[in-house]
């Protein structure tokens, strides 16, 4: 699951000639899966309504949404790979 991912980012940075440490790579992991998640929602919201604002609110929803940053913030992985 979630260390292989991060192994897998790590390699493929490491491919494209942009290596990170795996430590940064494990911090900052959690915040991207929750940026992409937030983004999707939106898109999500607009391919069910066709309104920009819908798109816009459910995307701000996510962002502050508690329990979507208390699994989402840098640093998390720690957390979540003792508790799988």
């Amino acid at each position: 699951g979630l260390q292989l991912t991060a192994w897998g980012v790590h390699s493929a940075l490491a491919a494209v000639g942009r290596p990170a440490s795996l430590n940064d790579v494990c911090v900052f992991l959690p915040a991207g899966f929750g940026a992409l998640a937030a983004g999707f929602t939106g898109l999500l919201a607009w391919e069910v309504t066709r309104k920009p604002n819908a798109a816009a609110l459910a995307t701000a929803i996510m962002a502050i949404h508690p329990g979507h940053l208390m699994r989402s913030i840098a640093g998390g992985f720690d957390n979540e790979s003792i508790a799988v």
